[in-house]
């Protein structure tokens, strides 16, 4: 689940920092005692902006768009999962034709197209390396606030503008705003919408179920599940499930009651058909109610968090193991008789788990990963090991000669409290001095890396 940072929350820990730590100074030389300046640290404590290469922040420089928007995505702290997606799920292309030379721009510019944070400048294009205005500016951090052009009525800009003006986003900004956005107006726009941003982020629970105005199809989810029946899924598709695959067609009826349907995520159904009823806006799938017993049929690499007893579609008690798989939070049900909790016996030393699912369901015999090469579900480490050092995408163990691997490009971490739970990390959580576990679930060469779990 995202994590809620209150800005006043995260400067009292700025401020804690500024006056425990000897000769601690988050400021830049260039923002210290600027008006901004609280802008500026709290950003850069959050990790949203970062100073050059001369330590300074050069606060009257102006940024490109490609700039801005990773600024604005920075702060929003998506999972890497969302960002560069995992092995087994690609993230959605923006699709716009002029991002060569952009490359270290492009997840961040995928997911505010995801999100509609962004639509580009037209005839299919980004514009990354122009000049951010400052009504660009204001747009995608509204639009990362939750608003839309179809919540804002007028035309653009001014329609952003007045808003941005009802909302306080410009406080802090000169009177006569210019045509283009410098670093320290960013950092104080970004600044004075930072809660609202994270809170239109966060995990909002179960929402209601909509039972009306629905429409059936018989449709498949494709592979990087983000289309149903070739539709695209919003990113806050909500899902939930309801009765049994042979139940549904046209002409059910779906009850009114809330405590009939189950939450699920989109994430369990890579690749799967099935009937299902789904409500649109804005041109996306933005609910779905499916059967209880349909989900994905194959290999799943996860951790578990917890091992509850549920009832299925049938009405008998079954288990149900609370996950983390390719990034995300899955609860899998155990097919029936089968106790899962003889084979995940040691989920709490920060084992990875290779688990079958057929429709959703997981089968009987939950393994563990062994040490022999010739397998494809395979740990290097066996035990929390330290980290030497890193190097890009290379990890060396141990010591100075220890043993060397590669991170694989969307590789999947976890952090591990040492008692029992696990959070979704990010590829920059491996580094020297964190104790990790390594684990390989491929047929690729070995000593890739592509699930790690490192301790908190």
């Amino acid at each position: 689940m995202k994590k809620h940072i209150f800005k006043t929350l995260v400067f009292a820990l700025i401020l804690t920092l500024i006056f425990t730590t000897s000769g601690f100074a988050l400021t830049f030389d260039d923002v210290e005692g600027e008006p901004y300046e609280e802008a500026v640290d709290m950003l850069t404590e959050i990790g949203a902006i970062t100073g050059d290469t001369d330590g300074l922040y050069h606060p009257m420089d102006n940024l490109t768009r490609a700039q801005a928007c990773a600024i604005i995505i920075r702060t929003i702290n998506p999972s890497d999962a969302e960002l560069y997606g995992t092995a087994t799920q690609k993230v959605p292309d923006s699709g716009f034709t002029d991002m060569a030379g952009y490359t270290w721009a492009a997840p961040y510019i995928n997911y505010a197209v995801a999100h509609d944070i962004t639509n580009g400048v037209g005839q299919g294009k980004f514009a990354p390396g122009a000049t951010v205005k400052t009504t660009e500016l204001i747009t995608f951090t509204l639009r990362a606030m939750g608003h839309t052009d179809k919540t804002l009525q007028g035309v653009w800009p001014d329609n952003y503008m007045a808003k941005a003006k009802a909302l306080n986003l410009l406080k802090g900004l000169q009177a006569d705003l210019p045509l283009y956005a410098t670093k320290w107006m960013t950092a104080q726009a970004v600044f004075n919408g930072l809660d609202d941003i994270l809170k239109a982020h966060e995990d909002s629970g179960k929402d209601s179920v909509v039972t009306k105005g629905l429409t059936y199809v018989a449709g498949s989810f494709n592979a990087d599940i983000t289309t149903f029946d070739g539709k695209p899924l919003s990113s806050k598709v909500k899902v939930f499930t309801y009765g049994s695959k042979s139940q549904y067609k046209s002409s059910m009826a779906l009850p009114s009651s809330e405590g009939e349907y189950q939450l699920s995520t989109v994430y369990k159904y890579k690749n799967v058909a099935t009937p299902a009823f789904y409500l649109m806006d804005g041109g996306k799938i933005t609910q779905l109610i499916l059967p209880s017993d349909v989900g994905f049929t194959g290999t799943v690499y996860g951790v578990v968090n917890d091992i509850v007893q549920v009832k299925n579609v049938k009405g008998d008690t079954v288990y149900a193991l609370k996950t983390l798989a390719a990034g995300r939070e899955i609860t899998w049900l155990c097919e029936a008789g089968y106790n899962p909790t003889t084979d995940v016996t040691t989920r709490t030393a920060g084992d990875v788990f290779k688990m079958v699912s057929k429709n959703g369901t997981i089968k009987s015999g939950i393994q563990i990963a062994t040490s022999d090469p010739a397998d494809t579900f395979t740990e290097y480490t066996t035990v929390m090991t330290p980290v030497f050092s890193r190097d890009g995408v290379v990890v060396r163990l141990t010591s100075a000669s220890g043993s060397l691997y590669e991170l694989k490009e969307g590789v999947v971490v976890y952090i591990f409290d040492g008692k029992d739970k696990y959070e979704a990390g990010k590829s920059s959580d491996i580094k020297k001095g964190k104790d990790v576990r390594l684990f390989h679930v491929s047929d690729e060469k070995m000593q890739i890396v592509e699930i790690a779990i490192v301790s908190d």
